[in-house]
């Protein structure tokens, strides 16, 4: 019985969660673009001549670069912090049983993945940002 528990636990962790994650993910999507389009759709019917472009960037179609970059510090930080405590409690955990056990050595990796990952981001954040600072300069002096 105990086998079986643990292998739906692992089949809904590594099958169902991240299909249901891609499914929300893409119906979220979805739902964006007929929302965009039926204001487009409404627009051009009350002014057939409108310009379409000018109508799409006041929709901030796109992110801006600012706002990409500090998403990539809150993405570093939260994988920094969720990596560095994960691997605190594989470390405890190791301690307190003695040894090292399946749930030990996953959490370890998981913490060590996500720290990886909160780095990078931190890494990436520290170059858009001087490279926003670089654009920002030659717009000023150019």
């Amino acid at each position: 019985m105990h086998n079986i528990d643990q292998l739906l636990m692992a089949i809904s962790i590594c099958v169902v969660m991240p299909v249901w994650i891609v499914w929300i993910v893409f119906k979220h999507k979805t739902n964006e673009t007929k929302e965009r389009t039926n204001l487009i759709m409404k627009a051009l019917e009350k002014d057939a001549e409108a310009d379409i472009e000018k109508f799409l960037k006041l929709l901030g179609s796109a992110k801006s670069t600012e706002e990409k970059v500090i998403g990539k510090l809150f993405n570093g930080c939260a994988s920094t912090t969720v990596g560095i405590g994960a691997i605190a409690i594989a470390v405890l955990h190791y301690f307190e049983f003695e040894g090292m056990n399946d749930s030990t050595m996953i959490l370890g990796t998981a913490g060590i993945f996500a720290l990886a990952y909160g780095i990078a981001s931190l890494c990436s954040y520290y170059t858009g940002k001087k490279l926003l600072l670089n654009k920002e300069q030659e717009i000023v002096e150019g």
